[in-house]
């Protein structure tokens, strides 16, 4: 792993779709633009390129230029490992200056690009490396993981179809007629992408079907699929994969299925939300019915909380929704002086893991079995934050400091304690704990989860190599 890497891989998510027509060619020379960046993403990615680089653009402080092309995933990580250049002119992010109209739902303009060709600063894929190559990165690349990017099946609006089974879809795409998935029978109703780009890898991982054997039409770009969706001759046969970004922008022509993977008892939606109740604070909080009731207790932060039941994959698990409520047995000007002075909590950030072997450093990728490794997690200096809360005593606004823990996780070897952190009002911003590595050499997996003492998370996860 390269800590101080001189290009990205960066996995990030794409926002919404646009078709690539229409683009007004300024053919401006990329060089001249003020701070280029050199990026080559998916084509789910190009709304993402057009937020970003406005705001990139318009900074009053250090104004950067998004330019980029749009490719695959695979052929994204192929061009990186091996120092593609890129030479076929590419889209940039304009300023305000250059274009008062332009906003992120317009074309982007060209600018042109040396003929030599330009090295590429970034590229981004959807699926991990592995999905595409097992060849380790040159040295001097660095790969980092981003938000998860959602997919869909998707049909024509004019469909009566609603959801779909994993079952079914490995049926569909992998046995095309043969797999009698009704209605999916007929294969040149079948849209799909090409086995570089991410959609098809993404899918294809999810139902069990290599995504060199899918069935189907394939098509090279994310806007060609959706073209073919929404305006085929055949609603009822007719099913498609899409970065749900591009699905999303374009509702009024297609509609994505629910999805049931495998192993789950129902089919969901990928925008598939829970609201809070509006009585929530009178079934968790404060609020009480009518008669002579007490009102409940608030946490330590003065905050209430709703439980959230959660079933996938055959699993059910548990957690804490926090809702907002009127304070119990307040002064209003108490009440009114809260409501001035709160603000959300922010989650805490956990900054890369360092290990020690007495007092010298050690690679996370290097321990030696039966070794006594001293491990520091930290966080931002100013993850630890001051909130205010009623004091029911004083009857009193007063003001308080975050406490952070971190749990420890292992699957190997031994650590010292599975809880280490700072209490209120400690003012160091990380903590250690010890762990004694295997004596027989191999892979380990090792888990950190940050918490303050207002819900607020965080966790890593770290693959140890130790050694002979």
């Amino acid at each position: 792993m390269s800590t101080r890497p001189t290009r990205d891989l960066a996995a990030v998510a794409a926002l919404l779709a646009t078709a690539l027509l229409g683009r007004t060619a300024l053919a401006a020379p990329c060089s001249a633009l003020p701070n280029p960046l050199d990026l080559q993403v998916g084509d789910t990615q190009e709304p993402l390129m057009k937020a970003l680089g406005q705001k990139l653009r318009e900074s009053q402080v250090n104004p950067i230029t998004i330019i980029y092309k749009t490719s695959g995933s695979c052929t994204n990580i192929d061009a990186m490992y091996n120092g593609t250049k890129l030479t076929t002119n590419p889209f940039y992010i304009p300023s305000a200056a250059e274009d008062p109209t332009w906003d992120p739902s317009k074309p982007t303009p060209q600018c042109t690009v040396d003929p030599a060709g330009v090295t590429l600063d970034v590229v981004n894929s959807n699926v991990f490396v592995s999905a595409c190559t097992q060849t380790p990165a040159p040295a001097g690349i660095g790969t980092f993981q981003g938000p998860t990017q959602p997919y869909v099946f998707v049909t024509p609006k004019a469909s009566a179809q609603k959801s779909i089974t994993a079952e079914e879809a490995y049926f569909t795409f992998g046995f095309g007629a043969a797999g009698k998935a009704t209605p999916w029978v007929d294969e040149s109703f079948l849209f799909i992408r090409a086995p570089t780009k991410s959609t098809l890898l993404s899918m294809a991982a999810a139902i069990g079907v290599p995504a060199a054997k899918w069935k189907g039409v394939p098509f090279d770009k994310s806007t060609e699929v959706l073209n073919a969706v929404s305006t085929s001759t055949s609603p009822e046969k007719t099913l498609g994969i899409l970065g749900a970004e591009i699905y999303d922008a374009h509702r009024d022509t297609t509609s994505a299925l629910a999805y049931r993977a495998f192993k789950q008892k129902h089919a969901y939606y990928p925008g598939s939300t829970a609201t809070v109740p509006v009585d929530a604070c009178a079934l968790f909080g404060p609020d009480t019915p009518p008669g002579d009731f007490r009102p409940r207790d608030p946490d330590v932060t003065g905050g209430f909380y709703q439980p959230v039941r959660v079933e996938s994959l055959g699993l059910i698990a548990f957690d804490r929704q926090r809702v907002q409520c009127n304070l119990p047995s307040a002064p209003i000007d108490a009440a009114i002086e809260l409501q001035k002075r709160y603000h959300a909590n922010v989650s805490p950030k956990l900054t890369p893991l360092t290990a020690r072997i007495g007092n010298v450093s050690a690679a996370l990728d290097h321990l030696p079995a039966g070794a006594h490794v001293r491990f520091e997690a930290a966080w931002g200096e100013g993850d630890a934050e001051t909130y205010s809360i009623f004091d029911p005593g004083a009857q009193a606004i007063t003001s308080r400091s975050e406490a952070l823990r971190v749990s420890w996780f292992a699957t190997a070897g031994q650590l010292a304690v599975e809880v280490t952190g700072r209490a209120e009002n400690e003012p160091a911003a990380s903590t250690e704990n010890t762990w004694d590595a295997p004596s027989t050499p191999g892979k380990v997996r090792l888990w950190l989860v940050l918490r303050d003492s207002r819900g607020g998370v965080d966790f890593a996860g770290y693959e140890l190599d130790v050694a002979p």
